[in-house]
């Protein structure tokens, strides 16, 4: 049975081998969403079934949870391994140059607000068993660029001022700061006779 860990890198892989569809799409606006449901997909897939993920769940007064992880004899009886809250950054709202940056510091307030020790036995109507040693509420957080041009000094100070607010409430899952995984780089995208550079990086992220 994978653990959160091993399923994220090799989710990682599954998008890169997607790469030319999810660039075009990221031109079209936010893809938090589509991105959510195909790690829902990826779970089932590669576990054969075994595994499988719900969106948004929480009862009256919990938090809601972008993705609990479930495995269980049937489903009667599953149980959740893993909780998985998921933000989108985006230096453009679509292709054209509109400034999603200012998005950033509250996109990290919200962040910082889901991610915690889980210490509750049950959530939603599921039974909590998670394999995080430490019991926590994973970040799965993607972060795109886009650009007109190769841009590498852009794209450079783009995430680094990701991280840079990131890293007063946010460590990487086996790291001290928060850290970015490329998934691609640079991909060509053409649009109505226009070219775009496309990027996506994502990071598995815990609180401090």
């Amino acid at each position: 049975m994978n653990g959160i860990i091993e399923t994220f890198y090799s989710f990682l892989k599954y998008l890169a081998d997607q790469k030319e569809e999810i660039a075009v799409l990221q031109l079209s606006g936010k893809i938090e969403d589509f991105l959510v449901k195909e790690f829902v997909y990826f779970i089932h897939k590669s576990s054969g079934g075994k595994n499988f993920a719900l969106v948004n769940i929480g009862n009256k007064n919990q938090q809601k949870i972008d993705l609990c992880l479930i495995r269980g004899e049937t489903v009667n009886d599953a149980k959740i391994y893993g909780l998985i809250e998921a933000k989108y950054f985006r230096n453009r709202h679509r292709f054209w140059s509109s400034n999603a940056m200012d998005e950033i510091t509250t996109t990290l307030k919200d962040l910082n607000r889901q991610l915690h020790i889980f210490e509750n036995p049950s959530h939603g109507r599921f039974h909590v068993n998670l394999k995080s040693k430490t019991n926590v509420i994973y970040g799965l957080v993607f972060a795109s660029y886009i650009n007109e041009e190769e841009n590498k000094l852009g794209k450079r100070n783009f995430y680094k001022t990701i991280l840079d607010k990131a890293s007063e409430n946010f460590k990487y899952h086996d790291l001290s700061k928060p850290y970015f995984r490329p998934v691609y780089d640079d991909i060509e995208v053409k649009i109505l006779n226009s070219i775009f550079y496309v990027t996506l990086k994502a990071g598995l992220w815990k609180s401090k």
